[in-house]
């Protein structure tokens, strides 16, 4: 099988469950499970056979996604306010920097360098303005993938790709036994416990998108649109007062 997981769609769950199939049993790559080497990927074959293994019906293929308002405000939140995180001072130094600097007029060289405490205005804008670069109109693909359109990153609309299964993270605990069970494995290979519709993140994305001024909220209303019309999502309840129609 093979499986695409759209950033802050449960990839870790994923990736550590690649890891023990392979018999990986090493503590510190099961904690970490993201590192290139421990897995074959696409990118590491030759491009002629991409499409060969895509077409394969021989590969269970399945992705993952989830509603693009609250994975957006878990993707500001994880990479730009998660001090502890490794990967805080490269975000940093290849976002945060930008962002601050071409979005906060009259941010100081302090502000601009030290990049810790990014707004989630800033970071809205620094995307609609790759927006606005995008060569179709759709999606910038030259965007993080931890906030780009999760149908661009898992090829939904690409003819190569034909999936078995595509599950949402919202009912991560279900749609993961499913797999389990159509591909062979176990049912207590991993646990995914169900996404708390109510959780945190939902209630942090009530208070960020409210803060937005109604421009700025138009416009990123606009440019999630696309996924989720093809994702089939509405935003959460706690934003629907918020949000304008697109």
């Amino acid at each position: 099988s093979s499986g695409i997981n759209a950033e802050y769609g449960a990839c870790s769950n994923w990736k550590r469950i690649l890891l023990r199939l392979n018999n990986v049993t090493d503590e510190g790559k099961l904690s970490w499970p993201h590192n290139f080497a421990d897995f074959r990927r696409l990118a590491d074959l030759p491009r002629s056979e991409w499409r060969r293994v895509l077409q394969d019906y021989g590969y269970y293929k399945f992705a993952f996604v989830r509603n693009p308002w609250t994975r957006l405000i878990s993707a500001y939140v994880d990479r730009f306010t998660r001090h502890d995180k490794w990967w805080y001072g490269y975000i940093q130094k290849t976002e945060g920097r930008r962002m601050i600097q071409n979005y906060r007029p009259g941010a100081s060289e302090i502000e601009v360098t030290a990049a810790t405490d990014v707004r989630f205005s800033e970071f809205v804008q620094d995307i609609l303005a790759h927006q606005k670069k995008a060569p179709n109109g759709l999606v910038a693909t030259n965007l993080n993938e931890h906030w780009n359109a999760q149908f661009y990153i898992a090829g939904l609309c690409h003819p190569w790709i034909q999936y078995d299964f595509i599950g949402r993270y919202e009912e991560l605990d279900i749609a993961s036994l499913s797999i389990f069970r159509h591909v062979g494995l176990p049912s207590n290979l991993d646990s995914f416990p169900r996404p708390d519709r109510d959780s945190s993140t939902v209630r942090r994305a009530a208070i960020e998108y409210a803060l937005l001024d109604s421009t700025l909220l138009r416009n990123l209303t606009l440019q999630l649109a696309p996924d989720a019309h093809m994702l089939g999502y509405k935003p959460p309840g706690a934003l629907a007062h918020i949000l304008p129609t697109p």
